[in-house]
């Protein structure tokens, strides 16, 4: 079972779900990733909605996964929106696929928890890290650090990080808006390795670090290589 790595933001900004979702779809288009699966009608993807109950029982858990239009998320998100009350919480994510690589794509996410409040998410599944030249690697692990930042830009104020999550693991390897620290378990997470985190600007002067080399996790056990991203933005 390969690793994800999550993208996650606080965000504090006063926006409806079709408002995110619009300029979520403008962000990914900006760094070259469409709604538009490969090998299916133009202009459909995947999506899949959870909405959790106010009684926390799991299997009241309403789940369903759609291949369809833009227009037909939206028309989702504004329903799951207007169904959830305080005290209960919904999700959409969805698919996202890059036009000059085959077969990658990322899964940015919107979710309404508990106290009404949206958290805006980027996923990228580990199998997009596995089997491929050191070059695309990079290419791709700097093209998902950009995306994140576009959408952190984009929902100021907010704060959030980066991290490889497998069940219990939960390491931060690219921070916004607050400093990173790091724990003596985090460093036994990485087998040793203690992670050099580079400062960098975004825009407004707002501050993020990155760590540099970048951890990617192997496809088994807990080996990681670690990636030199320089300073080049892809």
């Amino acid at each position: 079972m390969s690793r994800t790595l999550n993208g996650s933001l606080n965000v504090q900004t006063s926006h409806t779900a079709e408002d995110w979702w619009l300029l979520l779809i403008e962000c990914m288009q900006q760094h070259g990733f469409l709604y538009s699966a490969p090998s299916h009608k133009k202009g459909e993807s995947w999506f899949f909605s959870t909405y959790f109950p106010a009684n926390d029982s799991v299997q009241d858990c309403e789940a369903d996964r759609y291949w369809g239009s833009f227009s037909s998320l939206l028309r989702k998100a504004i329903e799951l929106e207007r169904i959830t009350k305080k005290g209960e919480a919904s999700s959409i994510i969805a698919a996202f696929w890059a036009e000059d690589d085959e077969g990658f794509y990322l899964e940015p996410q919107l979710s309404l928890d508990r106290s009404g409040q949206f958290l805006l998410h980027l996923n990228v599944d580990g199998a997009h890290f596995m089997a491929i030249p050191l070059e695309q690697l990079q290419r791709r692990v700097r093209r998902i650090l950009a995306c994140f930042q576009a959408l952190w830009e984009m929902s100021q104020p907010s704060y959030g990080d980066m991290y490889w999550n497998s069940g219990y693991l939960h390491v931060s390897c690219a921070i916004f808006s607050v400093a990173p620290h790091l724990s003596d378990s985090t460093r036994e997470t990485y087998s040793g390795k203690i992670l050099n985190y580079v400062k960098r600007t975004g825009k407004h002067g707002a501050t993020f670090f990155v760590a540099d080399p970048f951890p990617v996790a192997h496809a088994e056990g807990d080996y990681w290589r670690f990636i030199p991203l320089g300073n080049k933005n892809e």
